[in-house]
């Protein structure tokens, strides 16, 4: 359109609608975020800038976790080498406090208690192995409570280090059965 100067101006237009105000830490359209608004995309409020994550609680579930490596094929020192670092990292997580120090500690603790009963279960066999005489077959009695000692034992470990791991996940101690060898101080 052209404008004529004999024309008189019509009615002023009226101002564009006033876009809804968003919630604080999300952005409008075509505009930058807000500086003192948290990040919308921050899993909680308060992230310094855009992807930052709070580091996640220690729960202690390491320790427990460590347990596994007595299932490693190695005859007898798969056993010596899952309490041990059971012991080490179990005692470790005490620093951390709380949930951590607590099945940290409890870990530690039945890694002490399961050790001496694999012993046990190890010496009867050999006992029953050696004590046997030539040409005999069939187990001997300590032979035979030697393996059931050492299956009871294997099984009792892998429910107790499952259910240690899932509790610990879950931010709760696990108190499995065992000798309190040491406590959460």
């Amino acid at each position: 359109m052209t404008d004529h100067p004999d024309v008189p101006p019509g009615p002023p237009t009226p101002p564009a609608p006033a876009s809804p105000v968003p919630p604080p830490g999300v952005m409008a359209e075509g505009r930058a975020p807000d500086p003192g608004a948290p990040y919308a995309g921050a899993p909680y409020a308060g992230a310094p800038y855009p992807g930052a994550y709070a580091s996640t609680p220690k729960t202690g579930a390491v320790a427990w976790g460590m347990g596994f490596l007595a299932f490693i094929p190695v005859p007898f020192v798969n056993f010596l080498v899952a309490a041990i670092t059971v012991v080490i990292v179990g005692l470790g997580q005490r620093k951390y406090g709380g949930v951590a120090a607590g099945n940290g500690v409890q870990a530690a603790n039945w890694a002490l208690t399961f050790f001496p009963l694999v012993v046990v279960g190890a010496v009867l066999n050999l006992t029953a192995v050696i004590n046997a005489a030539p040409g005999e077959t069939g187990m001997s009695p300590p032979g035979v409570l030697g393996t059931l000692l050492l299956a009871g034992a294997g099984i009792a470990n892998l429910v107790f280090l499952i259910v240690g791991l899932v509790k610990a996940n879950r931010g709760e101690i696990f108190r499995a059965p065992g000798i309190p060898f040491f406590r959460v101080s």
